[in-house]
């Protein structure tokens, strides 16, 4: 027979003495159970001779940590083992003798002491009588020191069991008493069917634990987030049949059937039977009737006369105390009642006086869960959201379902509820407030697939809607780039966690629902390229292809990953899926159509000398092919990339021709500011080529005719400049993308610019100082700075010249020589110093004639 061990799982003896000095003597208490000793029957039942062990029901005395009280045990043992062993004739009765009256009193410090003395030694010569008593007395010091604490650990109770099995098996019959003890710690280990076997066996004089591990195992199979309601049903069953059930507890057990029955949605059943039993406890006291009168108002409530249920529940107030626990239930049902009915202030201030008055029963939760309901129909979202943050604080304090008249389920089924309705009113900030605090109630282990695709969809459509607000735009990607910083980061943050949702829903339905699967994949790959995290939404689109090649999604989600690796720079392979669209089986698709821009722009960007014509004749395809009609997104993108291809090559007449056509055709564009800013540098470039042309030797009349062509591009493009600035400069600065930060910044310099070619010098003077108020510390501000200077010059303002190129050199000097690397930056090309220089000289010579001039007599 194998000795069950104290000491196992208790690897550090050293720490035994720490808690000794924190011992106190314990209160005495009697024993209403004396145990016995002798041989039991075939199954232990408590029949037999009296045991000398005795069975202490209510010890008691200070708390101190209980593990070390077992952990205790083990140092003494170590320095007694070779001399109790080398003793002749071992008294055991002695130690468990006073191990006996040590717990009796309390006193558990003494009680471990006596027990270790004789523990290493029972398999070398204790009888089975003496083995039976060690076991018991342990179990039952460890039984009353949990007590004690207020205190259940696996662990103890499983030695607590061992313990009591091991002193049958020696032949002990144990107490009625110490079978409650077993049963009801056999119950803490979830042991229940052998829990109840013992419980069944308890004599008449333990009725009252008899009915306390009933109660509590029907307690257990109805909470719970899957209850056993066949099983508690059965045991009220049993339970109704005690002739030893008080009043009270008859009533208990009335209410607990109907309830179950209530439960599983079937109230007519219920107020059937709760009609019987009050019948049955009529007389038998105003409390157990009132107990009964609630659950049928409950059950007319559920059924749907609600007249009925006020009134049962009206009889309920009557007959019970004010202050139990069954008032609070009453007054959330009336609160339910009035909340349904909408009556909001009535059942706000019910559910008000249930937390206010009921604050430690089970009801409080309900009260709160209904009062935040309440809040939240009237408006009052502050009020409602705090009222489930609350809630959701109190069920998160651990995992398992707390002593509550509802479960966490009911609360995420009302956060649930409330999500969808701020969803459906387009209140998306709030909705996600609501899905959020559900899926915190939520087991992390095994989530809830519907949870994840609502917070999906809810931080989908807050990031759309936000969108939408700020820019009038929410399905032009681009369009998130025009946003403030701060902003476009909330956004893309919004769709980010979006995908990570789709994600994980996809995940768990991928067994269950593959055409909701793929859904979900291809909707993570949307959002996280829409937040900008272009590697996940590769990964999610690719994932999609590989199940679901086929899908009428195939074409879209090709030209997607295209666009990715494309904006990746990788250009190479997103030519491979732009080809293959156009090429491939999918090529009378949308997204074949679509595919001739960027396929052109990746050929553009991979050799734009050796594929210039090619892409050439993908954008004229699509301009002359005749298959779109020019309000098409293809035919739209087509011609504004053409422009720029043209420009990019310094074709500037065609490129004129292109922007001009695109202007007229889409003046609602939203990148109309940078095609007026592209079509103004081609003409002022135009003009420059033109210029370069009149040095050459040609007739007159093509002269004159190129002479008035530079003149009109060059007034074209200061008047379009000025319009791009002046636009531009109407935005927020904080809003606009790095582009239209530059293009503003160079519409200043090259307005100025165009009126200094026309000669229209007092007017470039003006907008060069213009220029200059708005980017005084910019490095260009030098170069018009220097304009100024030569513009004085071709006026003959030579005086005014000479402060101007002061302002200059003293703008210089602040500058370091690394501000000049790039000169298109500073606008002072090797020209500009040439010019500069030539205009220093010339007033340097102006000067020296000015002073021979004064000196003469």
């Amino acid at each position: 027979m194998r000795v069950v061990s104290l000491y196992s799982g208790f690897p550090d003896p050293g720490q035994m003495y720490q808690a000794l000095p924190h011992m106190a003597k314990a209160e005495k208490s009697k024993s209403k159970d004396s145990g016995v000793s002798g041989k039991a029957d075939a199954k232990g039942s408590p029949k037999g001779k009296k045991s000398n062990a005795a069975d202490p029901q209510a010890v008691s005395g200070p708390v101190w940590q209980f593990p070390l009280l077992v952990v205790a045990m083990l140092m003494l043992v170590s320095g007694l083992v070779m001399m109790m062993r080398s003793a002749p004739g071992m008294d055991f009765d002695t130690p468990l003798d006073r191990a006996e009256h040590s717990l009796k009193t309390g006193d558990f410090k003494s009680w471990q002491e006596q027990l270790d003395k004789i523990a290493p030694l029972l398999s070398e010569g204790a009888t089975d009588d003496q083995k039976a008593r060690f076991h018991i007395i342990r179990a039952d010091g460890l039984y009353h020191r949990q007590k004690q604490l207020g205190e259940s650990v696996g662990r103890f109770n499983k030695l607590i069991v061992d313990d009591y099995r091991a002193a049958v098996n020696y032949g002990a019959v144990l107490g009625g008493a110490r079978y409650a003890n077993y049963a009801e710690t056999l119950l803490a280990l979830g042991h229940d069917d052998e829990a109840i076997e013992l419980a069944d066996g308890l004599p008449e004089e333990q009725a009252k634990r008899r009915h306390e591990i009933y109660t509590k195992l029907i307690r257990k199979k109805l909470r719970g987030p899957d209850p056993d309601y066949d099983a508690a049903v059965e045991l009220l069953t049993r339970m109704q049949k005690d002739p030893t059930l008080s009043p009270e507890l008859r009533a208990w057990v009335y209410a607990h059937r109907a309830q179950a029955v209530l439960d599983q949605g079937n109230p007519e059943l219920a107020a059937t039977m709760l009609l019987r039993f009050i019948q049955r406890v009529e007389g038998e006291g105003e409390q157990n009737t009132g107990e009964l009168l609630a659950l049928l108002g409950r059950a007319y409530y559920e059924i749907g006369d609600q007249q009925e249920a006020v009134k049962q529940l009206r009889r309920a107030q009557e007959r019970l105390n004010p202050e139990s626990p069954i008032s609070a239930q009453v007054l959330v049902y009336l609160g339910q009642i009035q909340q349904s009915t909408h009556d909001y202030q009535q059942a706000r201030d019910t559910f008000q006086t249930v937390i206010a008055k009921y604050s430690n029963t089970l009801s409080y939760e309900a009260a709160l869960l209904g009062r935040a309901e309440v809040y939240s129909a009237l408006g009052q979202w502050d009020r409602a959201l705090a009222d489930y943050q609350e809630l959701a604080a109190r069920f998160a304090l651990t995992r398992s379902v707390g002593e509550s008249s509802i479960t966490r389920g009911d609360v995420i089924e009302s956060l649930v509820d409330q999500h969808d309705r701020q969803a459906e009113q387009g209140n998306y900030q709030r909705a996600l407030e609501y899905i959020e605090l559900a899926l915190g109630l939520s087991d992390p282990d095994s989530p809830n697939p519907a949870l994840l695709e609502k917070a999906a969809k809810s931080h989908f459509q807050l990031a759309t809607s936000m969108l939408a607000e700020a820019t009038n735009n929410s399905n032009d990607p681009a369009a998130i780039l025009s946003l403030e910083p701060s902003l476009r980061r909330q956004i893309r943050a919004h769709f980010h966690e979006a995908g990570q949702y789709y994600i994980k829903h996809a995940r768990l339905i991928t067994l269950q629902d593959n055409d909701a699967y793929g859904e979900s994949i291809w909707l993570a790959g949307d959002a996280f390229d829409r937040a900008g995290d272009s590697e996940q939404a590769i990964e999610a689109f690719k994932e999609y292809l590989q199940s679901r090649d086929k899908d009428v999604r195939g074409p879209a989600t090709r030209y997607r990953l295209g666009r990715l690796f494309q904006a990746r720079g990788d250009y190479e392979t997103a030519r491979t899926y732009f080809d293959g669209l156009i090429n491939g089986h999918d090529r009378t698709s949308q997204e074949a159509r679509a595919s001739y821009v960027p396929l052109a722009q990746c050929l553009l960007q991979i050799d734009a000398k050796k594929y210039y014509d090619e892409s050439l004749r993908l954008l004229l395809y699509v301009l002359q092919g005749g298959e779109l009609d020019p309000d098409a997104r293809e035919f739209h993108d087509a011609l504004i990339q053409l422009a720029l291809t043209y420009f990019r090559a310094g074709n500037y007449t065609d490129a004129i021709r292109r922007f001009e056509e695109a202007i007229t055709r889409y003046p609602d564009d939203p990148r109309i500011n940078e095609l007026r800013f592209r079509l103004a540098q081609s003409y002022r470039l135009n003009a420059e080529e033109i210029s370069n042309t009149l040095r050459e030797g040609m007739r007159e009349s093509d002269r004159k005719r190129l002479t008035q062509l530079r003149t009109d591009d060059l007034t074209r493009a200061e008047k379009l400049y000025g319009t791009v600035r002046d636009e531009l400069a109407k935005k927020n600065p904080k809003r606009l993308t790095k582009l239209q930060a530059g293009m503003l910044r160079q519409s200043y310099f090259y307005k100025a610019d165009c009126l200094y070619s026309l000669g229209k010098y007092e007017d470039a003077i003006r907008e060069y100082n213009i220029a200059i108020s708005h980017y005084g510390e910019d490095p260009a501000s030098l170069y018009a700075t220097v304009q100024k200077v030569n513009a004085y010059i071709a006026l003959g303002r030579y005086k005014d010249a000479r402060t101007a190129q002061q302002a200059a050199k003293l703008r210089l000097d602040s500058m370091p020589d690394s501000a000049f690397e790039d000169s298109t930056y500073t606008l002072m090309t090797r020209k500009q110093w040439e010019n500069w220089l030539d205009s220093v000289m010339l007033l340097d010579e102006k000067e020296k004639v000015s002073a021979v001039d004064n000196n003469q007599p």
